[in-house]
């Protein structure tokens, strides 16, 4: 078992916890073969808490085995969180790691923070926000963007349902807060594309206008983070004009963007746990 410092409860704390769910109140946030995501309240010792957790089965042997040998997909979400937070950024930090077994399967639960918000890809499919807050949302995109790829802290999965958007933060301006961190370090063919092909692939794309004040951001933020003083004229502007132009001949090469799973469809059976914890 591995648990926040400030959050040690024991196994068996866990398991009853687990066991006292109403699965039937808990919101089902992710749904895939082999991992399914949930928002549910726990009773925990300090009392009721509401908690995501996510759940990864065991499909193979060599899960299994990576499991045991801490190499499993949430254990590096939990590395991956753990260095975000250190750097200062907004994310849904581990509190504890544990395996069980449901239904005779293996599986690995991350049980995390819960964070303010609903998923980018969500307010995309809505397209009904005021002009002023989609312009917030996407300046704020482009600067965390450039802030994660100028800490090498850049992921090939930073796409909009991996990214919640609370748009009421502390000083009134949108709030982002990054849920998926496995693949921290591992940078994408170019940082902006994940945050195209997820929409793209089902069909809720922004509007050009609103897609160019993200790029456009991004090319700010990198010239102000890495000063590119051999270069004359608006440094932004031009990198903003490579950076479209990349994005749309990957975006051409990639083929059909359609996700193999809906991220705007999300149901689940509900999740007993049982046997060792680790």
């Amino acid at each position: 078992m591995r648990h926040a410092r400030e959050y040690a409860l024991s196994p068996a704390t866990w398991s009853r916890a687990f066991a006292g769910v109403d699965w039937g109140a808990a919101r089902c946030l992710s749904d895939k073969p082999d991992r399914t995501v949930w928002l549910a309240t726990l009773d925990l010792p300090a009392g009721p808490e509401e908690l995501v957790i996510k759940v990864h089965s065991h499909r193979s042997t060599a899960d299994s085995l990576r499991s045991m040998l801490h190499m499993g997909r949430l254990r590096r979400q939990w590395r991956g969180a753990a260095k975000l937070s250190r750097r200062g950024f907004h994310v849904a930090r581990g509190r504890a790691l544990l395996r069980g077994r449901q239904g005779g399967v293996g599986v690995d639960v991350l049980v995390m923070e819960s964070a303010p918000g609903v998923p980018l890809i969500d307010l995309m499919a809505r397209a009904d926000l005021p002009p002023r807050l989609e312009h917030a949302v996407a300046r704020q995109l482009g600067e965390l963007i450039s802030l994660l790829d100028n800490e090498h802290l850049h992921s090939k999965d930073l796409k909009p349902s991996n990214i919640l958007v609370d748009l009421e933060g502390p000083d009134g301006q949108p709030t982002l807060t990054i849920t998926d961190s496995d693949t921290v370090g591992h940078r994408p063919d170019h940082p902006l594309l994940p945050l195209v092909l997820e929409p793209l692939g089902v069909g809720v794309l922004p509007r050009r206008a609103l897609l160019a004040r993200v790029v456009k951001s991004w090319a700010w933020n990198e010239w102000l983070n890495a000063a590119f003083d051999e270069l004359d004229g608006r440094v932004d502007h031009e990198l903003a004009r490579q950076a479209w132009s990349a994005v749309e001949a990957l975006v051409k090469g990639h083929g059909d963007p359609t996700p193999v799973h809906n991220p705007l469809g999300r149901v689940a059976p509900a999740v007993a746990l049982n046997g060792h914890s680790r």
